[in-house]
């Protein structure tokens, strides 16, 4: 035992024990890593499942296309019914305009019914600048102008809800196109443009 140095030996001895943990802890650190990797694969896999039971069957998707071209195609025909109808009433309004009495400065103005104001064509009442007395009586009344008036902008707002709506039907069929819909969405867009479509 002469040769073994009590420094040495226990600088030895502290080494190994180091080596010894070190190695325990590089098994345990490779042990957990394992166990991490194991467990994000698992919910990798279990996201993956929740996301494909949750993608619409092809004759889910196939119901909601038929649907869709069926609301589709009788809101292509109430916009072309709106368009006609529009054309009607513009030309009504027109006819109207062309018999109303016109001051100087170009604008057409009626006598109310009751004989006892002016408006013109903005809805102003110019009574001040042309007495009722001046516009005759074969000319339309103020309120047959304004019944026109508010035909042409009812169909306008209809129009312009048929045509939001065919954007919302554009949109909703790319969605669909993509495959990226789930189930819930299908069932949502669904119940949003049916919603609308009723209106």
């Amino acid at each position: 035992m002469a040769g073994w140095d009590p420094y040495y030996l226990a600088r030895w001895l502290y080494r190994r024990l180091r080596e010894d943990e070190t190695r325990e802890a590089r098994f345990e650190r490779a042990q957990d890593a394992a166990e991490k990797a194991k467990q994000d694969r698992a919910e990798a896999r279990a996201e993956l499942a929740d996301q494909l039971a949750n993608l619409p069957t092809a004759a889910r998707v196939a119901a909601a296309r038929a649907t869709f071209d069926r609301w589709e195609a009788a809101n292509l025909e109430a916009i072309m019914d709106l368009q006609e109808d529009l054309r009607v009433a513009e030309a009504q309004l027109e006819t109207v305009l062309a018999r109303a009495f016109v001051l100087p400065d170009g604008r057409s103005v009626f006598k109310t019914a009751d004989g006892q104001r002016v408006m013109d064509e903005r809805c102003a009442d110019v009574t001040q600048l042309i007495a009722p007395d001046l516009i005759e009586d074969h000319r339309p009344a103020w309120e047959t102008f304004q019944q026109h008036a508010d035909r042409m902008d009812q169909l306008n707002d209809q129009l312009t809800e048929r045509l939001e709506f065919q954007s919302r039907m554009d949109t909703a069929r790319d969605r669909m196109d993509s495959g990226e819909l789930s189930v819930d969405e299908l069932d949502a867009l669904e119940a949003e443009l049916g919603g609308a479509f009723a209106t």
